[in-house]
């Protein structure tokens, strides 16, 4: 009798053994500022303290990540790889607006759970699929707490500056809410592909006393604008602020001598009073590395 249990047992023991496969698919490559690497090793502090505990249920959680590059076909296309041919039970930690609604479209065909975009856009954020978990704040939430900041800090005059080619969605939803808050605006688009754009821009900031430049700006643009000396122009605003996106933490670099504020969608990464701080902190230590604790690594974390 105790044979033919432990033969039936084996089989049991055999499947707890197996890893939970979780995947994410994120640009890596040539081009990439870096926030790939930021976003993996968030995710890494995550998994390998619960792995350290003896995973879930017995089993390890493996976390495979492809890289995508910039296009947005190959990151659906990825989606696919990672369930059809490693097994993933779910996809998460996409970065970017075009990149994000790419992978959800093909985890909504695939129904396999999709958790943490980083992306704001309110199309993904209003999306009814039961396999979809979006976890950060939306546009519109974003836009409601710059603009109630500005208010508070007294700016009357602002401009948006973006390099969205069709429509900002960002500055769609913020001017309103600039208006409705008192606060006049101008938006200013400019191409990173055509330099001209840089100099138009920085004469309509040197026609208009603006006291703040809310950047909708991606970090290649940023990138571009440093390369030119664009961002070190004496017409750009005291005050700077920002949405929640990739080109964020280049902002701080690109643009010296400025006050730099922007949405927050997690906690500070390095708040040590915040015990999810502390616990990205230490986990990062033991399981993955310093890239993990700043506000990408810190939102794969929580995703």
């Amino acid at each position: 009798l105790g044979a033919l249990l432990a033969a039936a047992a084996g089989p049991l023991r055999a499947a707890s053994r197996e890893t939970i496969v979780l995947g994410q698919t994120l640009a890596i490559g040539a081009g990439s500022d870096g926030a790939a690497q930021r976003i993996i090793d968030g995710a890494k502090a995550c998994v390998g303290a619960v792995n350290a505990q003896g995973g879930v249920n017995g089993r390890a959680i493996e976390l495979i990540t492809l890289d995508g590059g910039r296009d947005p076909a190959a990151h659906a296309k990825n989606v696919r790889a990672l369930v059809g041919e490693h097994g993933a039970v779910a996809v998460l930690n996409c970065a970017g607006d075009a990149i994000c609604t790419a992978v959800a479209g093909a985890s909504r065909e695939l129904k396999v759970p999709f958790v943490g975009p980083m992306s704001s856009m309110e199309e993904l954020q209003r999306s009814h699929s039961r396999h979809f978990f979006p976890v950060r704040a939306s546009n519109v939430k974003q836009a409601e707490a710059l603009a109630r900041q500005l208010l508070a800090m007294g700016i009357t005059r602002a401009v948006i500056v973006t390099d969205q080619p069709a429509r900002s969605e960002r500055a769609e939803v913020l001017k309103p809410l600039l208006e409705v808050n008192r606060i006049s605006s101008r938006l200013i688009a400019v191409d990173p592909a055509n330099p001209v754009t840089f100099d138009s821009a920085i004469r309509a900031l040197a026609g208009a006393p603006f006291q703040a430049a809310v950047l909708d700006l991606q970090p290649d643009t940023i990138d571009k604008l440093s390369e030119r000396g664009v961002t070190d122009r004496p017409e750009w605003p005291r005050m700077l602020a920002s949405f929640a996106t990739l080109g964020l933490v280049g902002l701080s670099g690109a643009f010296k001598e400025r006050i730099i504020g922007f949405a927050n969608v997690v906690p500070h990464p390095e708040d040590r009073g915040v015990p999810l701080a502390q616990e990205l902190q230490r986990n990062a230590e033991k399981y993955s590395t310093g890239y993990a604790v700043n506000f990408e690594g810190m939102e794969a974390f929580v995703n």
